[in-house]
Formats: structure tokens, sequence, C-alpha cells
């Protein structure tokens, strides 16, 4: 590492210790004024993730497995997510100032820099609505607006000759057919669509 790289690297860590005191003060002085309403399933917390990254002009690298607490409706998602310096503390930003029972603060996290700035950390927040063996069939499934980065408007599906078609129509006046349990590719990785709740989903194959 270069003497300038480490300079860089000491400034964002700097950055990154008083944005997390400034951030810690607003949660804590919002929490006094009013709770924060949680997650009603996965997928609609997922979403709204979703829209952050892409209202901030951030690309999601990866998302792993989440966990969850002893309270059982407290779930910790684990995100590495990269795009320019700024867009990321706004991301950050826009989580602890939200209405919902979000944060990223409460929780380690780390900023890298390379050629572009990369968050790693877990997102906790609280989901309200969900079983334990609706909580085991999402593990290992990805919304799939968080892939394409396309926000949804509409899902449908049609069963016809033993197949389930799915239509999805995007904001952007774009729209996908698939069956389900179909191989696709994105970006290079492969996937199989699957319909949950009327949802679509990724599962890594």
């Amino acid at each position: 590492m270069t003497y300038k790289q480490q300079n860089i690297l000491i400034s964002l860590n700097n950055n990154c210790s008083i944005l997390t005191k400034k951030f810690n003060n607003v949660y804590s002085n919002t929490q006094q004024i009013q709770p924060k309403s949680g997650f009603a399933d996965i997928s609609k917390f997922e979403t709204f993730i979703g829209n952050l990254i892409n209202k901030n002009t951030l690309k999601l690298q990866s998302i792993a497995r989440y966990e969850i607490s002893n309270t059982f409706n407290k779930f910790y998602f684990p995100y590495t997510i990269s795009g320019k310096y700024q867009n990321i503390l706004n991301f950050i930003s826009d989580i602890e100032n939200s209405k919902r029972d979000i944060s990223i603060l409460k929780t380690p996290f780390k900023i890298e820099f390379l050629n572009f700035t990369i968050f790693s950390g877990k997102l906790a927040t609280t989901i309200t609505n969900k079983k334990a063996k609706d909580i085991k069939s999402l593990k290992n499934l990805i919304p799939i607006s968080l892939i394409n980065h396309k926000k949804i408007k509409t899902i449908s599906s049609l069963k016809l000759n033993n197949k389930k078609y799915i239509h999805i129509k995007y904001y952007d006046k774009t729209r996908d057919i698939f069956i389900e349990n179909q191989k696709i590719k994105i970006n290079y990785d492969q996937y199989k669509i699957k319909l949950i709740n009327n949802e679509v989903y990724l599962e890594n194959n």
C-alpha cells in the first residue's frame, strides 16, 4: 500500500467514526420522538433497500445469508455495496433517517477505498410477520429487482400445460416473461426463477 493510499484510508476511517457518532445521535433523538415500524416480510425489506441502492446510483456486489437474533423477529442482512464515496454516505444517511426500523450504524461496518468505494456491513431490521417455514424457504433467494436494478410495477402469473408463466412489468415500461424454475444468466451468474407469495426471486445455482 502506498503512502497516499494509507492517508486515504486513515481519512476514510476518521470520517466513518465521525459519521457513526453523528448518526447515532440522530437515531437516539428520533427513537425518543416516535417508534419506527419494521417490515411485514423479507421481500418488502429487500425492495426498500434495492430502491435506496438505485436512488443513490450504487451497485449491489453481494448479499450473504442473513442472521436471526434470539428474539426471532430481528434480522441482520450482510450487504456489500460499491459506488462513489459520497453516494455511500448518502445511502447510510437515507437508512438512518428513514421512518422504518432499520439501521447500519448499530452493527459493525467497513468502508474500503479501491478504484471505487466499497461498503460492507449488516443492515439490522425487524420482520414482523414471518413464520419459521417461510424464513427457511427464503434463505437462499434474492429478489430479482436487486439484481437487474429495475423497479417492479406489477407481477402476474398464468399456469398453462403444467408450466407457470411469470409476467413482470417494470416502471421503465420494459417487461420480462419467465417460466418458474427456468435458469437464467444475469451479470455472468446463473440463477433459477422462483415465484413465492407473488414475489419473483432468484435462486443461486
